[in-house]
C-alpha cells in the first residue's frame, strides 16, 4: 500500500525536504538522509575533518586520497570551470568570504588582502588522478569550496535511492535546489526587489531539477557600490552583468547549480550557447526590472498579474 511520507533534516548549513509516495517512501527518505549525512562529512568546509578540508591544507603540498563523492565534484568543479571560462569556480570561495565579510561590517576589502585571495582562485590548479581517486591544488594557500555544487549534486544522488525503493512520485527540497519525479509541479519564482519574497509567477516542472541564484539575499550598499555573495572568480569583484536572479530548468541540479552562479557572472546572452549544449532553460529577472527566458519555456512560466517594477518587459531569448 502507498504511504505519503515527508521528511525534513539539516545538513550542509540547510534543510533538506523530501516528500515522496510510494509502498516503501519512509525506506527510501532515510536511505537519502544517511547517504547525504556521509556526504556531508567529506564536502563540508566547516569541518576540519572532512575531506575537502584536508584537500585545501595539503594545497601545494601534496595530493589527498579522496571518496568517489569527492572525487567526482572536484571533476566537476574543474570541468564546469572550463565550460564557463572561470565564471564558475569552486577555489573562489575564499573570494566569497571576503566580500560576505564585507556586507557583514559595511567596509570594502583591503586592497592587499583582496590581491592576496584573487591570485590563489583557479581551477586550472585542480589536479586528480582517476587512478589513485586522489586530487591536488597546485597553489599554496589555495582552497576548494562545494556551496555551489554540493546541493545540486546531493539531490541528484538521493534520486538513486528513491528508484531502488519504488518510489515514482516525489519533491525533492534541498535549500531551494528542488527536483520534481513524476506528477507535473508549480514552483515559484521569488521576485527579487521583494523584501517580503512574494512570487513572480509560477514555472511548471515534471522530472527535472529547478535551481535560482540571485544576487538580492547577501548584499549591500558600501560607499555608493552595491556590493554582494556573487563573485565574477576572473575579476576579483562582485558580478556585474545585471542579473538580479535567475531560474534554471533541466535535468541534472549540480549542472543547474553551477550555471546558475555561472549565469549571474556572464549575463544571459553569453550563456545561451551553454543552455543549449546542456538543455536548460532559463528565466532572468535583470536589474532593470526586465524579465528574459529562453524559447523552450514557453507557456510553462506563468507570470502573476503585477509586475517586477511598472515598466518591466517580458521578451524571449534568441
Amino acid at each position: 500500500m502507498s504511504e505519503y511520507v515527508q521528511k525534513m533534516f539539516p545538513v550542509m548549513g540547510t534543510v533538506f525536504e523530501i516528500s515522496a509516495v510510494g509502498e516503501k517512501a519512509a525506506e527510501a527518505a532515510e536511505a537519502i538522509k544517511k547517504r547525504t549525512l556521509s556526504m556531508e562529512a567529506s564536502l563540508s568546509v566547516f569541518r576540519p575533518d572532512s575531506e575537502v578540508s584536508s584537500v585545501s591544507r595539503a594545497a601545494g603540498v601534496c595530493p589527498v586520497i579522496v571518496s568517489e563523492d569527492t572525487f567526482r565534484l572536484f571533476e566537476l568543479g574543474w570541468e564546469t570551470g572550463r565550460l564557463t571560462g572561470g565564471a564558475f569556480d569552486v577555489t573562489a570561495g575564499p573570494l566569497a568570504t571576503l566580500w560576505k565579510s564585507a556586507i557583514r561590517c559595511g567596509v570594502l576589502p583591503g586592497r592587499k588582502e583582496w590581491q592576496r585571495v584573487r591570485r590563489l582562485v583557479d581551477y586550472r590548479g585542480i589536479v586528480t588522478d582517476r587512478a589513485k581517486n586522489s586530487v591536488y591544488l597546485k597553489k599554496q594557500g589555495q582552497a576548494a569550496d562545494f556551496g555551489g555544487l554540493a546541493k545540486g549534486y546531493a539531490t541528484d544522488v538521493a534520486r538513486e535511492p528513491l528508484g531502488a525503493y519504488g518510489v515514482r512520485q516525489a519533491l525533492l527540497n534541498f535549500g531551494g535546489t528542488v527536483t520534481v519525479i513524476g506528477e507535473a509541479r508549480e514552483i515559484g519564482i521569488r521576485n527579487p526587489f521583494d523584501p517580503a519574497g512574494e512570487e513572480i509567477g509560477t514555472l511548471t516542472v515534471q522530472n527535472e531539477s529547478v535551481v535560482t541564484s540571485g544576487t538580492y539575499e547577501q548584499c549591500a550598499e558600501i560607499n555608493g557600490e552595491r556590493i554582494h555573495h556573487i563573485v565574477d572568480p576572473r575579476t576579483g569583484k562582485c558580478a556585474s552583468s545585471g542579473v538580479r536572479s535567475v531560474t534554471l530548468v533541466g535535468t541534472y541540479a549540480a549542472t543547474l547549480d553551477a550555471l546558475a552562479t555561472a549565469s549571474v557572472v556572464l549575463g544571459p546572452k553569453r550563456m545561451l550557447p551553454l543552455f543549449r549544449q546542456h538543455s536548460v532553460e532559463a528565466v532572468f529577472i535583470l536589474d532593470s526590472g526586465e524579465i528574459q527566458a529562453t524559447p523552450g519555456i514557453g507557456s510553462r512560466l506563468r507570470l502573476n498579474t503585477f509586475r517586477v517594477s511598472s515598466d518591466a518587459k517580458e521578451r524571449r531569448l534568441s
